[in-house]
C-alpha cells in the first residue's frame, strides 16, 4: 500500500503545527507497518517565487516529501511519481480543489478534515459515495455534518508522546497554531482573560 497525504500547507521543518506534526507520525507508523507514505505539500511564501507546478523533493524525514508552490496544479505529477495506491486529502487553505484533483487522478480518495474552518474550503464539499471522510475528533466530525451533511470516521491523531512545557503566567497564552487567526480565536474564548495574548 502506498498512500500519499495531500496538503496545500507546507510541511515540516518549513511550518510546524498539528496537521504537519500529525501527517508525520501517520506517515512513520504506516512505515513502520511495510507500507509506504509521502507528503505532497505547498511552499512556505517566502521560499519560492516560482508560479509553476514545478516539485522539489526530499526525505529528511524519513519518507518522501514533494514540495510545489502550487500543490492542487502538481498533485497528478506528484501521485504518478510516487505510484500513489490512495490519497489522503488533508485540511488546507483550498481543500474542494485539492479533492477534486485528487480524484480526477482516478485513485481513491480519503479526506481527512483537521479543523473546522470553512473560509479555507475554496468550494463546497459533497456527501459522496467515492469520498470516504475522516475527522480528527468528534467535534469536527460533528461539526461537517451539521454544516454539509458529511459523515466522518473519527481517526484522533497518532502523535508519538512529546514533552511540552508550559510556564507562561495565566495573563497569557501560549499557542502552537502558526496561524494567528486560531492562535487569537483559541486565547478569546478561555473563561480568564488573556489580555496579553498578540495576534501575530
Amino acid at each position: 500500500m502506498r498512500v500519499l497525504f495531500v496538503s496545500t500547507y507546507p510541511h515540516l521543518p518549513d511550518i510546524v503545527g498539528g496537521l504537519q506534526t500529525t501527517t508525520h507520525d501517520l506517515c512513520l507508523a504506516i512505515r513502520a507497518m511495510g507500507a509506504e507514505a509521502a507528503v505532497l505539500c505547498g511552499q512556505a511564501t517566502a521560499a519560492t517565487g516560482d508560479t509553476e507546478a514545478s516539485l522539489t523533493q526530499d526525505e529528511h524525514l524519513g519518507y518522501p516529501v514533494l514540495r510545489s508552490p502550487r500543490p492542487v496544479q502538481a498533485l497528478p505529477a506528484a501521485a504518478a511519481r510516487f505510484d500513489a495506491d490512495v490519497i489522503v486529502v488533508q485540511s488546507g487553505t483550498t481543500l474542494a480543489p485539492l479533492v477534486l484533483a485528487s480524484l480526477d487522478t482516478g485513485r481513491p480518495t480519503a479526506v481527512y478534515m483537521h479543523n473546522v474552518e470553512t473560509s479555507q474550503l475554496g468550494g463546497h464539499l459533497v456527501a459522496d459515495p467515492s469520498l470516504l471522510y475522516l475527522a480528527n475528533s468528534d467535534f469536527t466530525a460533528q461539526r461537517w455534518h451539521a454544516l454539509y451533511g458529511l459523515d466522518c470516521a473519527v481517526i484522533p491523531p497518532s502523535s508519538r508522546r512529546r514533552t511540552t512545557l508550559q510556564r507562561a503566567p495565566a495573563t497569557r497564552c501560549c499557542s502552537s497554531t502558526p496561524r494567528p487567526s486560531r492562535a487569537w480565536s483559541g486565547c478569546s474564548s478561555w473563561r480568564w482573560p488573556a489580555p496579553s495574548c498578540p495576534s501575530s
